[in-house]
């Protein structure tokens, strides 16, 4: 492994993320890292934003090497693909919705959980 390549992506990669760079060009892709294209490839994981996820994407993806362009269409694509996200219900809400689907009027609930919430609602 060369030396000079290291000093070049270990100060963006770090050190474990940098050999594996290395390793994977020369294992799995078969084409060795140069200098020069290391200095490359800099470039274009910090045009990324986040150039550990994008070497890791590299890595994952088996490519030879990676654009900006490349991961933030990745990225953009996962997020389209995504399932919304759920917001998470507040307790007031929760509360309101606790006393109307067990319809309260006034008597106490056969579910102790919904009892609380009304106790504590009634409270609040």
């Amino acid at each position: 492994m060369s030396k000079e390549i290291m000093d070049i992506l270990s100060p963006v990669l770090g050190e474990e993320l940098a050999a594996a760079i290395i390793d994977h060009r020369k294992r799995t892709v078969k084409k060795p890292l140069t200098a020069y294209a290391a200095k490359l490839q800099v470039r274009e994981y910090e045009k990324t934003g986040d150039p550990v996820a994008a070497a890791e994407m590299q890595i994952l993806r088996g490519w030879q090497a990676i654009k900006s362009d490349w991961y933030l269409n990745e990225i953009e694509k996962q997020k389209r693909n995504a399932p919304p996200v759920q917001r998470q219900e507040t307790r007031d809400e929760y509360i309101a919705r606790s006393i109307k689907a067990n319809d309260w009027d006034g008597k106490p609930s056969a579910d102790s959980r919904v009892n609380n919430v009304i106790k504590m609602a009634v409270r609040s």
